[in-house]
């Protein structure tokens, strides 16, 4: 009774169009020996899988988003396989987890949309570690081109990236990465710096498990003009 809905081929097969519900009438003609049977299908048909689910570490937990599912009215988010929690709108394509605040914990997320028809299947899985976010105790001008970085520690990671640039967004053209597998190393001298200029650093913590690398967020930035 709807072909945008789902529609019926030659051979029988019935091919879904758009998420929504579709009677087919299936009847047999009447014959010298049978009567004349209609019988009616109700087709359901359900949102598809959710595609391109990410996930990234936020100061206060993670945030999970997806690509919105055409027909969708909702998702379910699980969190290690429990529903945490239920988008009422189609549109919304993000939902940031601030249960997820365990230091160097795994987290394990999956996405369903959902309309009135039913549930799609389950996306796939992915699983995230959260990290605490690092702060900067100290940033001086220690020595004639020289900054020393000070910053907290993550005894449960496995090292931190410090990033020195001399522009706030840090651009590739100009920023410096120097990785630090040293969990006892909160400190870091950076060299070659020139006077008169100022530079941003930041730091991160990273976790490495399996043979990659979780990280947390940047560490607020701080500013230092090199006056030696």
């Amino acid at each position: 009774d709807d072909t945008s809905i789902a529609e019926v081929a030659e051979d029988g097969t019935v091919s879904a169009n758009a998420v929504g519900t579709a009677v087919i009438s299936v009847i047999s003609a009447a014959t010298t020996n049978y009567k004349k049977k209609t019988v009616k299908l109700t087709v359901n048909v359900v949102p598809g899988a959710t595609t391109k689910v990410a996930v990234a570490n936020k100061s206060n937990g993670i945030k999970v988003a997806w690509k919105a599912v055409a027909g969708a009215t909702g998702y379910y988010i699980y969190r290690n396989n429990k529903l945490a929690k239920t988008i009422t709108s189609g549109t919304t394509t993000s939902w940031g987890d601030t249960k997820a605040t365990s230091n160097c914990t795994k987290y394990t997320y999956k996405v369903v949309a959902y309309a009135d028809t039913g549930k799609s299947t389950l996306s796939k899985s992915l699983t995230p570690y959260w990290l605490t976010r690092p702060a900067i105790s100290s940033l001086t001008n220690s020595a004639a081109g020289k900054a020393t970085v000070k910053w907290d520690k993550n005894a449960e990671a496995t090292g931190y990236q410090v990033q020195i640039a001399a522009a706030s967004d840090f651009p590739d053209d100009s920023v410096r990465t120097a990785t630090i597998r040293d969990i006892a190393t909160v400190s870091k001298v950076i060299g070659s710096l020139k006077k008169g200029t100022t530079y941003y650093v930041r730091v991160r913590s990273f976790l490495t498990k399996d043979g990659k690398n979780y990280y947390s967020m940047w560490s607020v930035v701080k500013d230092l003009k090199i006056t030696k």
